[in-house]
């Protein structure tokens, strides 16, 4: 069995999110070290997501890579821009509002980066897992945003506690379904072996027992069966 191997080329199909992750990154670091850089957030969060645009156009090549988990084409480069346009457009749109509430931190853009990541993620996998990966980063990401403004979520009975609740139960439920998914894909796989070996079986159990009897008939059903396994 062939070593799992992770090339230069994979790593450079996923430049775009490792630069949207490492930018969020540090801007909670940030946040926790150097608190009086807070106004520059929102500038640094859109550094990360037009980085993350020009690595989309350039760097990222349009190929199958990881082993064919992730795709990139010019349709998904589209979707990419897109989603990084929006996620620029609303960081600059939440800027007065987190200003205006007092709640201005590294926490909103962090989170904005990296649920942007996910997103464009989820817009190049073509594997089950890799999708619910892509999908998990971008949902967990939402939940934390939908209860940000503290404030506002205790005063709405604890919204942030629901959206998490209902979150733990989507992921339970998605869980369940690759689960089955898999279960399902292994019977199938493991009845369609099965099958082909007993045929090979009786097809060189036939072709033997006509080789050392000579016998015409017992040629003409061997020579039968392999005809009928080939047609197979």
């Amino acid at each position: 069995m062939n070593a799992y191997t992770v090339s230069a080329g994979d790593l450079w199909s996923l430049a775009p999110e490792i630069w949207l992750a490492a930018v969020g990154s540090l801007i909670l670091l940030l946040e926790a070290f150097a608190p009086a850089m807070r106004r520059a957030w929102t500038l640094l969060a859109l550094i990360g997501t037009v980085g993350a645009g020009w690595l989309v156009l350039n760097c990222v090549p349009a190929s199958s890579t990881f082993h064919g988990e992730i795709e990139s084409s010019g349709v998904t480069a589209v979707g990419s821009i897109i989603v990084l346009l929006a996620a620029s457009l609303a960081l600059l749109a939440s800027d007065g509002y987190l200003r205006r509430e007092n709640i201005l931190s590294g926490e909103y853009h962090a989170l904005m980066l990296w649920s942007a990541a996910g997103m464009t993620l989820m817009l190049r996998a073509t594997g089950l897992l890799t999708v619910f990966i892509a999908l998990e980063l971008l949902s967990v990401c939402l939940y934390a945003l939908a209860g940000y403004h503290r404030r506002i979520a205790v005063a709405a009975v604890g919204v942030d506690h629901a959206a998490c609740l209902v979150g733990a139960h989507e992921v339970r439920l998605q869980l369940q379904n690759l689960r089955e998914v898999v279960d399902c894909l292994g019977r199938i796989a493991g009845a369609a072996i099965a099958g082909a070996a007993v045929e090979v079986t009786d097809i060189h159990l036939l072709a033997r027992q006509a080789s050392a009897a000579h016998h015409p008939s017992a040629r003409g059903r061997a020579r039968a069966v392999l005809c009928c396994g080939a047609a197979r």
